[in-house]
């Protein structure tokens, strides 16, 4: 149950996650930086054969490159005004 404190503790902090949009740099929307193995577990009870995702196998310094002024969405998906709090 990681994520809820995870949720919490950004909300309470009123801090901001990252996610990369690398199919913007490289074309290809199956690559990712992380992906789930579907390992047994909580969620699954059986390791599953598939994974997500496959892994970025090349690496640009493009792609840590942030806008000055990024993006900024609240939890609901609308977009957070310069200095709006949410």
């Amino acid at each position: 149950m990681w994520s809820i404190w995870f949720i919490y503790y950004m909300h309470t902090n009123q801090l901001y996650a990252v996610y990369s949009n690398l199919a913007v740099y490289t074309g290809d929307k199956e690559s990712s930086l992380v992906i789930n193995r579907l390992e047994a577990g909580l969620h699954y009870y059986h390791k599953r054969s598939v994974n997500t995702s496959r892994l970025l196998k090349v690496w640009k310094d493009e792609f840590a490159v942030c806008p000055s002024d990024p993006a900024r969405l609240n939890w609901d998906g609308s977009y957070v005004l310069r200095g709006q709090r949410y």
